[in-house]
């Protein structure tokens, strides 16, 4: 994905808790591109999500 502005972003990902499910995957994309990415999911798995995107 390619960022609209040399601005960093903020992006809020909801249920990315599944490292093959598709919260997952936009939040690495946007995080590759180099925006703040947050996460939010239904169990603590979205820690260890946040932990593989830095």
């Amino acid at each position: 994905m390619a960022a609209t502005t040399p601005k960093t972003r903020r992006v809020l990902i909801t249920g990315a808790g599944a490292v093959d499910g598709i919260g997952f995957a936009i939040a690495r994309q946007f995080g590759q591109a180099g925006h703040a990415v947050f996460l939010t999911g239904a169990s603590a798995r979205v820690l260890e999500r946040a932990g593989g995107l830095r």
